[in-house]
């Protein structure tokens, strides 16, 4: 019996169960490229596939999914508009290029279960794993996050509102992005000097490279409590930075989780949320809407498809990027789906813009950057949407 035709004697439901809480086992023995990654659970290390050598801090994992309940998913930077790495399936998926009944094989007998290759046999299940110790974190993991809560207390410390007079190089930024900026976010700041650290590739130490003018904004988590800084790196002119990541997350404290939360840039006015990916996409679709309609931002396809809205939330809609692999619809789509189970009224809407040649996607904030914002709101498509917010 070939291999694939094997995969199909599994249940998915089954196996997903048996792998919860165990990726650490499963990625030692299926995946050892991924050991930095797995010694430092939310921390950025270089990309496995695409520049596993160099230096960079493309990948990571999300540090609750390598826990007792967690399902292994991580998130790539540099491929973020391609992949969704949301659990350990998608990863090794990613990986090596594998099927998923191939995946689903892989994981089966990495747990010690047994696939018979007679036809009509049952496969062997694996066996149990022994209960965890109930132990309390070691000392250097509470002592790592202080030492990462400290960090992000002192950045956000260091920045100042974007009406202060010195923030004027994040004004610019935003300003060049194409928004209009008749109403700043409460959770947006700049920092005036920040470091930027890069990996050293043959120690892994961080090594400061320069510093520069950074637009901060707080990511919350699905309670609402900060949960980590994002980062902008500007020039003082208000260009992007000229280094290898502008934008990157800092380090995510072990007591707090990304996965379900976003930056809350506009604050709630009833049961209707907006979501996009990135900041300036959020900001662009505020824009549209006007100040009745709060828009958050995710920051990733990812973190979209685990996001947990807030209690008292009856509608969400989702202004979704359109690009070339359909990530961006793929993340809405599951999304979406999830919340509907939990009687949340879904819907998603995608750019009226075609992707140009040679580029990878666009978003609303392309749409705004292209036509007048009153153009926009007369337009068919967007009528259409304002039906569905009725």
């Amino acid at each position: 019996m070939a291999a694939t035709d094997r995969a199909y004697l599994l249940e998915a439901s089954e196996v997903r169960r048996m792998a919860q809480g165990r990726w650490r086992e499963i990625y030692a023995a299926l995946a050892p490229q991924l050991s930095q990654a797995l010694d430092r659970p939310g921390h950025h290390v270089p990309c496995p596939v695409h520049n596993p050598r160099a230096g960079g801090d493309g990948f990571r994992f999300f540090a609750k999914e390598l826990g007792p309940a967690g399902n292994g998913g991580g998130i790539c930077n540099s491929c973020k508009a391609d992949h969704s790495l949301s659990d350990g399936f998608k990863i090794l998926q990613w990986l090596y290029g594998w099927s998923f009944p191939e995946t689903l094989m892989q994981v089966y007998t990495a747990l010690g279960g047994v696939i018979p290759d007679k036809p009509g046999a049952k496969p062997v299940a694996p066996p149990t794993p022994p209960a965890p110790a109930q132990t309390l974190d070691p000392l250097f993991d509470v002592q790592q996050a202080r030492a990462d809560w400290e960090r992000l207390r002192l950045t956000e410390a260091g920045a100042v509102p974007l009406t202060d007079p010195t923030a004027r190089p994040a004004l610019q930024y935003l300003r060049s992005r194409g928004l209009a900026l008749d109403e700043l976010p409460n959770d947006l700041r700049l920092h005036p000097r920040l470091r930027y650290y890069v990996p050293d590739p043959k120690t892994g130490a961080q090594v400061c490279t320069g510093i520069y003018p950074a637009l901060l904004a707080v990511f919350r988590d699905a309670l609402g409590r900060p949960c980590t800084l994002h980062r902008t790196y500007l020039t003082p002119q208000g260009r992007k930075a000229p280094v290898e990541k502008p934008k990157k997350c800092m380090c995510v404290p072990s007591f707090r989780q990304m996965g379900g939360g976003a930056i809350r840039l506009y604050p709630l006015q009833g049961p209707r949320l907006h979501l996009a990916e990135g900041i300036e996409t959020a900001m662009a679709v505020r824009q549209l809407l006007g100040p009745a309609e709060p828009v958050w931002a995710t920051t990733s396809n990812t973190l979209l498809q685990s996001f947990e809205p807030p209690e008292g939330i009856e509608q969400v809609v989702v202004w979704a990027d359109k690009d070339r692999g359909r990530a961006g619809e793929a993340a809405a789509q599951e999304l979406l789906a999830r919340l509907s189970q939990h009687g949340i009224r879904c819907r998603y809407v995608t750019p009226p813009i075609a992707i140009p040649d040679g580029g990878k996607s666009v978003d609303f904030l392309d749409l705004v950057r292209l036509y007048p914002v009153e153009a926009i709101r007369k337009s068919s498509f967007f009528t259409s949407i304002k039906s569905l917010l009725r």
